[in-house]
């Protein structure tokens, strides 16, 4: 994610970064971005996305307002592990969150030990997940099917196929649905 002050965006809120994931769309490569972690500090909030005005003053991360720009990708927020799947607080929110995923007590190896630990989390386990996901399916598809399916098919199935979390716009998609009704 990208900084400014005291807060943290995507990164793709730098002009560079945002055509990278254009391009690499545009070319047919699946682009996972992560939400952001929102505000550093003691107690890490969340930020609204769709409150973002840094372009020339025009919020480019609001879905429907003025001044959007869709790089394409998978932009993913971070929720809890519990039923709900309700934000975690620090994840970044608003209109152009695709999917959700977990982003507390994530099991990850460490290194340079290699021992397992539960200490991975934010918008950086969620994006990895969901990563995991797009793989997931694009290998069924690709086996089914015989080719690809392309950047914005696998943005729409993941974001639509699944389950609301409470307080994002995000969807955590459900693979089993997926791979049995969809691809």
């Amino acid at each position: 994610d990208r900084r400014t002050g005291d807060k943290f965006w995507p990164a793709e809120i730098k002009p560079i970064i945002f055509h990278s994931m254009e391009l690499a769309v545009a070319c047919g490569i699946i682009v996972v971005e992560a939400a952001g972690n929102g505000r550093s500090g003691e107690e890490p909030q969340g930020n609204d996305l769709d409150d973002f005005a840094i372009w020339y003053g025009k919020n480019v991360l609001g879905r429907g307002q003025e001044g959007f720009r869709d790089s394409g990708a998978i932009l993913v927020a971070a929720v809890s592990k519990n039923e709900d799947h309700g934000r975690i607080q620090s994840s970044n929110f608003g209109e152009r969150i695709d999917c959700v995923a977990w982003g507390e007590e994530v099991f990850s190896s460490s290194l340079p030990t290699d021992q397992y630990d539960d200490l991975f989390g934010g918008t950086s386990s969620a994006s990895a997940i969901i990563a995991g996901a797009a793989i997931s399916v694009q290998s069924i598809n690709i086996e089914k099917h015989g080719q690809p399916l392309s950047p914005s098919d696998m943005r729409r199935i993941l974001s639509s196929h699944g389950t609301p979390s409470a307080n994002t716009n995000g969807i955590m998609p459900d693979l089993k649905l997926i791979i049995t009704t969809v691809i």
